[in-house]
């Protein structure tokens, strides 16, 4: 058993099966003495359901991936360019490919029975959207074991896009002149609301945070009622074993009687046909 074909398993099985499939794989692990393996299979996190659906969609249709990916450097190139045609017209294909991979996630979510909310569903378009900005989340996305859902984040140099579908790109900004008191003014109105977004993506952050800590809080009480029940059957075996032995011991004692009066009767029996022998001899 090795870590990658354990992790696959996990991550691309049945959801509600993960907690029990990974203790049983930690388990074996443990029996076979490979304590790093049991350790490294009981530290995978369960994925909440938006990053279960990206994983899912991530294996089935990689081909939808490869072209966000192709898009999302061509966005990157229009954005150097200032190519303000190109950026609007790859903004419209990037809305359609964003809404193409949230109907493979809703597909596969009604195919395994699993609820897909608005919010499930906003996750998952931002985890996807993610790969606009941040070349290495292609990579997350394309290992298929996301544990919970990707945040898109401005680290190319240009406009956060929309994760909204539909949403157009704004065109690239010419160069600022100086500045005049009416534009130094708007600068700085401009620099509020830049403020006001990033305290919105933060609190947004800390929402996110807040539901993984829940998550976690509920996969710790799921692991600590697995050890509980675990321990009961333990307990349970642990008493069934003593009555055994107590039943053994007390068949020993009868064996050992048995035997001591299998013994007495052997000797009379012997006795008697000496007796008999004796009587049955002609007298002399």
């Amino acid at each position: 058993m090795e870590l990658e074909s354990v992790t696959d398993e996990l991550y691309q099985g049945p959801r509600d099966a993960f907690i029990p499939v990974r203790a049983e794989r930690a388990r074996q692990a443990r029996v076979d003495g490979d304590r790093a393996l049991a350790d490294a299979i009981a530290a995978l996190r369960k994925p909440t359901v938006a990053a279960w659906l990206v994983n899912r969609v991530a294996r089935r249709h990689p081909e939808d991936l490869d072209r966000l990916v192709a898009l999302a450097d061509s966005l990157r190139r229009a954005h150097q360019n200032l190519a303000g045609d190109q950026i609007r017209a790859l903004s419209r294909e990037r809305a359609a490919l964003l809404r193409v991979l949230g109907g493979h996630a809703a597909a596969a979510g009604e195919q395994a029975g699993v609820p897909v909310t608005d919010q499930v569903a906003a996750q998952v378009q931002e985890t996807f959207a993610a790969v606009l900005q941040q070349p290495d989340a292609a990579d997350a996305i394309r290992a298929g074991r996301l544990a919970t859902a990707l945040k898109p984040a401005s680290a190319l140099g240009f406009p956060v896009l929309s994760i909204v579908a539909g949403t157009d790109v704004p065109e690239p900004q010419p160069p600022r002149r100086k500045a005049t008191p009416q534009a130094e003014l708007d600068r700085r109105r401009k620099d509020e609301r830049d403020r006001a977004a990033a305290i919105s993506t933060a609190r947004h952050q800390v929402r996110q945070a807040e539901e993984a800590r829940t998550l976690a809080a509920r996969e710790l009480a799921e692991a600590r009622a697995a050890v509980s029940r675990a321990d009961s059957t333990v307990a349970e075996s642990q008493e069934r074993l003593r009555q055994a032995r107590d039943a053994r011991q007390l068949a020993e004692q009868d064996a050992t009687a048995a035997t001591r009066a299998f013994d007495t009767a052997d000797q009379a029996v012997t006795a008697a046909e000496q007796a008999l022998a004796a009587l049955e001899r002609p007298p002399g």
